[in-house]
């Protein structure tokens, strides 16, 4: 079980009509909704291991076709779709890829491609919220819609912690990743059908959070029939078995930001944790060593633990070195920020997606990702000054906005993206917009409320202006 088998390229090809079949049977929402969670879990990983044409990896190719389908499905709302001038950051990660190509004399053919590849990975699924979850109701279908994909993973997770991580070379015929990297803590750790047991451990722990903070607020109090104490139950024993220990500890922090945030009415925590990663990375920068983390991992984790950090932080200071050479737009796709011996040997190794960013984009490229994906949650900071982050009503958007801030932090030390957090960050953002639009319709008089909200499955919430408080 080490090549693809036949079963890859019709995996593949039936994504298309299972796209389309989905947008004629189902409301464009849902349909959204089933085939970005379907397909991202579901699919073979073809991240350098199949050819697919043009679309090369699974972060390319399940947005892009969603997106495909929209707008040949559903083309009316993309018609009414009108960018605004806080979606720039957005669009700069797409377009400074192609400049970066451009300033290392690439060529204009490799500025396209890379401009390509990152409106796919990043640009798509972006889009994709923007125009389908800027709503309250929207942002809790997108949140329940994470907690249903994750207890659907659940049985398959659970056999691979028991049986070790084969469903994909079953399924597929190859295993995406090195088989001792799935063995920790004298057990093993979980892939199933995506890249890496990182990446599943931090979905697992982002749905974890999302359910547990809707059944606490009570945004809502059942998934198929089952309430969501059953829910987050199942959830965060399964996240806890997955043994990854830098997703485990990034939930703990996610839901204390959470209930500090609540019981403060302070936006605080949240702040901080988007204030983290911008710390670090020009931190590390600016010369600071990151040996404290190393420390602190050992004293409360393990030596092992400890190790595989010291090893990465030994890595990124050769790599900001060598970045830093070419500090603004990055060395380009094309190894030139990797690290080379006198024979030629590459002896780098990039695990974080930040100092990958730095590398090829430079500080421009990496500013402006960390900036798509934080002002939406510094701008629903900016509607929920009361602090309501209890608030059934705002729920949802309240943890994924924490979300997105964890999944930055997981950037730093893993390069496992998802689309998952930039239809996220897509649908905040679009919230943001459309609340702006509504205050500005409506009398000074007149404040802007949110709506009750019943936690059932038939009623969501609405944002609504009231005659006063």
């Amino acid at each position: 079980m080490n090549a693809p088998n036949g079963l890859v390229p019709v995996a593949l090809l039936a994504f298309f009509p299972l796209v389309l079949g989905a947008f004629l049977a189902w409301h464009p929402r849902r349909a959204v909704l089933v085939s970005l969670f379907a397909g991202w879990l579901f699919l073979p990983t073809t991240d350098g291991v199949y050819d697919v044409p043009v679309l090369h990896t699974k972060a390319m190719f399940v947005p892009a076709i969603v997106l495909v389908a929209s707008v040949a499905l559903d083309g009316g709302r993309w018609l009414r779709f009108r960018p605004r001038l806080v979606d720039l950051p957005m669009a700069l990660v797409c377009l400074i890829p192609a400049a970066s190509s451009f300033a290392n004399d690439f060529g204009a053919y490799d500025a396209g491609s890379a401009l390509f590849e990152t409106s796919m990975s990043w640009g798509a699924p972006y889009l994709l919220g923007r125009v389908y979850f800027s709503e309250a109701r929207a942002l809790l279908d997108l949140a329940m819609a994470g907690v249903a994909a994750a207890v659907a993973y659940v049985p398959f997770c659970l056999w691979e912690i028991r049986m070790s991580p084969q469903l994909h070379g079953i399924v597929y015929g190859y295993q995406p990743t090195a088989f001792v990297q799935a063995i920790r803590f004298g057990g093993y750790r979980p892939s199933v059908f995506l890249i890496h047991g990182l990446m599943l451990g931090l979905f697992m722990s982002c749905s974890t959070l999302i359910a547990f903070w809707i059944w606490r607020t009570g945004a809502r109090r059942e998934l198929w029939g089952v309430p969501m104490g059953w829910i987050c139950t199942v959830l965060a024993a399964t996240t806890l078995l997955c043994k990854s220990t830098g997703a485990i500890v990034l939930l703990v922090i996610g839901l204390a930001a959470l209930e500090i945030a609540h019981w403060l009415r302070s936006a605080v925590p949240l702040l901080i944790l988007l204030a983290l990663p911008p710390a670090y990375c020009a931190g590390r920068m600016a010369g600071w060593s990151g040996r404290p983390l190393v420390s602190a991992s050992q004293e409360l984790v393990n030596v092992e633990r400890a190790s595989s950090l010291e090893f990465r932080i030994v890595n990124e200071d050769q790599l900001i070195s060598k970045a830093l050479q070419h500090p603004w737009l990055g060395w380009g796709r094309w190894g030139g920020s990797r690290v080379y011996d006198e024979s030629g040997k590459d002896i780098s190794v990039t695990d974080g997606l930040w100092i990958l960013l730095l590398g090829s984009t430079g500080i421009v490229g990496l500013v402006s990702f960390g900036v798509a994906l934080a002002v939406p949650a510094l701008l629903l900071v900016r509607l929920n000054r009361g602090g309501r982050w209890g608030d059934p009503r705002i729920a949802p958007a309240a943890a994924m906005a924490v979300v997105v801030a964890l999944g930055t932090i997981d950037d730093l030390f893993n390069a496992v993206p998802s689309p998952m957090f930039p239809a996220i960050a897509g649908g905040l953002l679009g919230l943001y917009l459309a609340l702006r639009e509504a205050r500005r319709r409506q009398a000074v008089s007149r404040p802007l409320q949110l709506s009750p909200l019943v936690g059932s499955r038939r009623r969501a919430p609405r944002w609504v202006p009231i005659h006063g408080r």
